[in-house]
């Protein structure tokens, strides 16, 4: 296990409000405790967030294309205005976590996904749409 990642899985948020605007990108954070933290802006495009846990993470803005979350702990997160195309979300846990202006196109959600355990807007773009739609 890496130093940083050692830091980073400390239960003191001292270790972990410092990661605002953080290049993360493609780095693992796999099993993680990430509870709480500021990734607001993060680019974690890429990143291995399976099974991390993430209950009430700041994740406003942050770029998590293509980021394996599956079986995360997003619940309560606040990933408004984040971008999660192409991401893992198969067995993450998306209670009560902010979507809103969101974008998941060509994210991976279950098939039985319910839109009604989160928070979204007009904003806020699903993978079974075809393209984002232009609000002026």
């Amino acid at each position: 296990m890496s130093r940083f990642f050692r830091v980073l899985t400390r239960r003191s948020p001292s270790y972990r409000e410092r990661l605002h605007g953080a290049d993360l990108a493609g780095l693992s954070f796999a099993d993680g405790w990430l509870t709480g933290t500021d990734l607001s802006r993060a680019d974690l495009s890429d990143a291995d967030l399976s099974g991390a846990h993430l209950f009430d993470a700041n994740l406003v803005r942050a770029n998590l294309s293509g980021a394996n979350l599956s079986g995360a702990d997003l619940s309560g997160a606040n990933l408004s205005g984040a971008h999660l195309d192409r991401a893992d979300l198969i067995r993450a846990n998306l209670f009560d976590a902010n979507l809103s202006g969101a974008h998941l196109l060509r994210a991976v959600l279950p098939g039985d996904f319910d839109r009604s355990i989160v928070q979204f807007d007009e904003r806020t773009v699903w993978p079974w749409e075809e393209e984002p739609t232009r609000r002026f």
